[in-house]
């Protein structure tokens, strides 16, 4: 079975468990030993195989030890990493409150509280905004009241990690800089306070905002090489349970500039669980999304690139990477610019020696072989998508009922 039918088969499974309803007896009888192993595997790559498991044993579909208990884990790991995630961010929401410093909590630590079960939404780390002007008070306070560990900083957020591990995204600003979407969103999520209520020092941000917020961050990963499953279905969920006045997203959209981008996703989120038809555009997008994974695939990254440079060039920029994309890897770099070559060269001895050289060796070999295997139909496909894409000043709405 190919990844076209693997995916449908996971969309199925994701109504079933998040709408509600009996599993369609078309899809249960598609489910054999081995296609039910690599429905596992794509949804867990894409983080979902906890909400897949659960539909699959509360409608009884017969599954092997192996498989079961594969899906078993999951489901524990996902219950396991809330109940860390939920007992950090109440510990960090009491420290805020108590040192009076305005926080407004992002992403999975709103939107988890509408699933039907919170655990359904998964997460790594938890993001949380503070003013630009707080955030050294708010770090310095972490490391010496929480025990917190600087991990990085950059243009948007600082990196630190708890006592437990857990990792906490302390943002001062929404978007990254040259991050190769909108400048539009720079004005846009500068007053993003001002657009947001307070309850104590917490705010919230006006539905429409984090709506176009989440469609935002979705769009920065989505060109990077894929968004994820999670993110539809996190779009479906705020559509459905949170809820969101249409009109007033429209003029959202349109003043970040992810106005086609936005209705698309819309549109693919509602053909997932309201049976939306889908326009070319979103058929392309959702192969593109199930290509990937949640954070973007190398398949998709590969294709990217291979649009837009010739081999040599894939390679000589993989080996020697721009001052910007080095900066991703060693923030440090921004302070002192002029030891660029010498960052070149600490980069070359982390890959060699981290990862060892037949690791590195064999990387560069899947690298190179999935460049050339790039066929120009998708290429085709992947420039035309993100062409209909292209943050332009004005915009159709396209979400489609």
């Amino acid at each position: 079975m190919d990844r076209e039918e693997v995916s449908g088969i996971i969309k199925a499974l994701l109504k079933c468990e998040l709408v509600g309803g009996e599993l369609d007896s078309g899809v249960k009888n598609k489910l054999t030993p081995d296609i039910l192993m690599q429905v596992y595997s794509l949804s867990k790559k894409h983080d979902v195989a906890h909400i897949v498991g659960d539909t699959l044993i509360r409608n009884k579909v017969e599954l092997s030890a192996e498989v079961k208990g594969a899906f078993l884990k999951q489901q524990s790991l996902a219950v396991f990493r809330y109940e860390r995630l939920k007992y950090e961010l109440n510990a960090l929401c009491e420290f805020f409150e108590q040192n009076e410093i305005p926080y407004m909590p992002l992403k999975g630590s709103v939107i988890r509280a509408y699933y039907p079960r919170p655990e359904m939404r998964t997460s790594c780390d938890i993001d949380i905004l503070v003013k630009k002007q707080d955030v050294k008070k708010a770090t310095k306070l972490l490391i010496e009241q929480k025990g917190y560990k600087k991990h990085s900083e950059d243009s948007h957020d600082v990196s630190l990690f708890s006592p437990s591990n857990t990792h906490l995204e302390l943002h001062f600003r929404l978007k990254d800089e040259d991050d190769g979407i909108t400048a539009k969103a720079d004005k846009f999520f500068a007053s993003v306070w001002e657009r947001s209520t307070a309850k104590g020092y917490r705010y919230e941000m006006e539905r429409e905002v984090f709506v176009a917020y989440m469609l935002f961050h979705m769009a920065k990963h989505f060109i990077l090489g894929g968004c994820g499953v999670r993110s539809v279905v996190d779009l479906w969920i705020i559509e459905s349970q949170m809820g969101y006045d249409e009109d007033k997203l429209d003029k959202t959209l349109k003043e970040c500039g992810i106005e086609e981008f936005g209705y698309s996703a819309i549109t693919l989120s509602r053909s997932w669980f309201d049976d939306c038809e889908q326009t070319n555009i979103v058929k392309e997008m959702e192969k593109y999304i199930f290509n990937g994974s949640i954070y973007g695939g190398l398949e998709n990254k590969i294709a990217l690139a291979s649009t837009k440079k010739s081999k040599f060039k894939y390679i000589l920029g993989r080996v020697f990477p721009t001052y910007n994309e080095l900066c991703c890897s060693y923030p440090s770099l921004k302070k002192c610019p002029v030891l660029f070559p010498f960052y070149q060269v600490r980069r070359w001895f982390g890959l060699l020696f981290k990862k060892g050289i037949k690791k590195s060796v064999k990387k560069a070999n899947v690298e190179i072989s999935a460049f050339n295997s790039a066929t120009k139909d998708t290429q085709n496909a992947i420039v035309e998508m993100f062409r209909d894409f292209e943050f332009s000043e004005t915009g159709k709405k396209k979400i489609q009922k």
